[in-house]
């Protein structure tokens, strides 16, 4: 998740480290109350900011529509499963 926006990214690298510890070699009743901690505080970060509008990737891909949230100053994050790349050729796999 990269929402570009500074004041979330303590509590996002946070919940996403604590996410990396989640995989069954490494998962204990620590690590997952870790994880539900940071996920809290992320989302009372989030409810913080109020509505943010985003705009979404219009692109087709083979399942439907990309969706994914548009980075504000980067290409779609999901460009490699686009049919299409922006200039109309077969995106490379």
């Amino acid at each position: 998740m990269d929402l570009a926006l500074p004041q979330l990214t303590g509590v996002q690298q946070a919940f996403s480290q604590a996410r990396r510890q989640q995989f069954p070699r490494t998962r204990t009743e620590q690590t997952w109350q870790e994880l539900v901690a940071t996920a809290a505080a992320l989302a009372a970060a989030l409810r913080e900011l109020g509505d943010v509008p985003l705009e979404r990737c219009a692109e087709p891909t083979g399942w439907g529509t990309c969706g994914l949230a548009l980075p504000e100053q980067r290409p779609c994050l999901g460009q490699d499963e686009h049919l299409t790349s922006s200039s109309g050729a077969k995106a490379a796999r």
